[in-house]
């Protein structure tokens, strides 16, 4: 799977792991539409399924991801992202 920026991709392998120079761009801003689109006052693992719908939808149209094969790999991420996001609002 290949994610295309212009002229610019992340090669996603077996593992589903993001890899090459937009790897760190791509999960930044993952990181803070997780933060942006999921609700943070009910816990990540009880967010209705809605929302990491709706997260993934905009994640395929910005990064032009063409099909989902990694679509639960990024649902877990997202999952980890927002309690650890949750965690620091609460401290």
């Amino acid at each position: 799977m290949c994610v295309f920026i212009i002229n610019i991709y992340v090669n996603c392998y077996c593992l589903l792991l993001t890899i090459g120079f937009t790897r760190k761009k791509f999960m930044l801003w993952y990181g803070m539409m997780v933060q942006h689109m999921l609700p943070y006052h009910i816990e990540t693992g009880k967010v209705d399924d809605q929302y990491f719908e709706e997260l993934w939808l905009e994640t395929k149209r910005m990064w032009k991801i063409m099909d989902d094969h990694a679509k639960d790999f990024m649902r877990k991420k997202a999952v980890k992202l927002g309690t650890n996001f949750r965690s620091r609002l609460a401290t």
